[in-house]
């Protein structure tokens, strides 16, 4: 029997809001090509269809740890002022709730308590990327929350204790921005950008070229956690 390759982790970006099914502002007519070029090429890159994807976003924080296990997750759209089509996008992949026992064990195992829920539909961080990268939704999906202390030693810790999830056919992906205050991007005036103010040692981990494109638009798009005007279908 062939052994299972070993996946890669990505941290992918996923632009701003629904980004990928608008039109580009006219002044930056191609300004979503490229990010939406490098989604579409992730899963030929792999050379390996995942058994199932473990997805984090930015945009899920909870005070456990807490894994999405509905069978058949519905989407969350945490996005607003955006066009009304926008909001009947689909994106019906199963979930994984067997692959979410195994993913409470390693963290157990590891010390962490955690949670489950299953009403919450999977964010525009999973569902918009992912419609570029599996567009027949024919990959399970499992979506894990954020710790909400966004301790980066507790967040290590946890991505070491899933790393064995690698070898078993699981995707894991991280999904969010470096820099993801697009409406104050955009805001700028004259003088140092806003991304400057960023921690010195963030700054030389830069967005690959084909991501950097993403750091132009959604205006108008908010973080979840500022709102409550989501809607989950």
């Amino acid at each position: 029997m062939n052994a299972i390759k070993r996946l890669p982790t990505l941290f992918i970006p996923h632009g701003g809001g629904p980004c990928f099914f608008i039109d580009p502002p006219p002044a930056y007519p191609h300004m979503w090509d490229g990010l939406g070029a490098y989604l579409r090429g992730i899963d030929a890159s792999l050379g390996v269809r995942p058994k199932a994807v473990l997805v984090i976003s930015g945009h899920w924080e909870n005070p456990l740890p807490t894994l999405n296990i509905a069978t058949k997750p519905g989407l969350l759209f945490d996005y607003y002022g955006f066009p009304e089509h926008t909001y009947r996008l689909k994106y019906p992949a199963a979930g994984a709730p067997d692959l979410a026992e195994r993913v409470r064990k390693l963290l157990g195992d590891a010390g962490f308590q955690t949670d489950v829920e299953s009403k919450r539909g999977l964010d525009h961080g999973v569902f918009v990327p992912f419609l570029l990268i599996y567009p027949n939704a024919d990959v399970p999906i499992l979506q894990l929350s954020l710790q909400a202390s966004l301790d980066p030693v507790v967040h290590l810790a946890l991505g070491s204790a899933l790393a064995p999830l690698r070898d078993q056919g699981v995707l894991i992906v991280g999904s969010g921005m470096s820099y993801h205050n697009l409406a104050d991007m955009f805001r700028a005036e004259a003088g140092l950008p806003p991304w400057r103010s960023m921690p010195g040692w963030a700054m030389p981990c830069k967005i690959p070229r084909p991501a950097i494109n993403c750091s132009r638009s959604g205006a108008r798009h908010r973080g979840a956690r500022r709102r409550t005007r989501a809607k989950s279908i």
